[in-house]
């Protein structure tokens, strides 16, 4: 059995958790597609501040995969066995075949080679990473502001 995750630095969270649940078991039979990940293997809980409208967000727990992985803040690109780089392809439909990332897991899956992921392909030399997506905010964001990202 084969399976392919196609990913792009967005993919985090509870997608690398289902993600890094599987490399112990299917090893170089679960490749991730396309880009690294964003690197999130922590959750979290809100806390209200009942003396003002700011809310907290607290790391509450981390998880690791039944051989206790768990540390990819990087992304999961150095912790699956197989990676093929693929670009997110936005021109063609969702489904088509012929889209890149979609065309690379298929290859993938008939065992075709490709060119894997770098695992530092989204940080500069200083570690700093170059190509997160950002929110934009006002410069002094109102209390539905920080509760609702995007509410302008």
């Amino acid at each position: 059995m084969k399976i392919a995750f196609i990913t792009t630095n967005a993919t985090a969270s509870a997608s690398e958790l289902v993600m890094n649940s599987f490399i112990p078991y299917l090893g170089v039979n679960a490749a991730l597609i396309g880009s690294n990940t964003y690197g999130k293997p922590v959750g979290q809980i809100a806390v209200d501040q009942s003396a003002c409208d700011d809310r907290i967000r607290v790391v509450a727990f981390a998880k690791d995969n039944s051989a206790g992985q768990g540390d990819y803040y990087s992304g999961l690109a150095s912790n699956m066995r197989t990676t093929c780089a693929a670009p997110d392809d936005i021109a063609r439909p969702l489904g088509d075949p012929t889209e890149a990332s979609l065309r690379s897991a298929l290859d993938f899956i008939a065992g075709r080679s490709c060119t894997p992921v770098t695992a530092g392909q989204q940080q500069q030399a200083d570690g700093q990473r170059t190509d997160r997506r950002v929110v934009p905010l006002p410069k002094t964001p109102s209390a539905a502001q920080r509760e609702v990202p995007g509410l302008f």
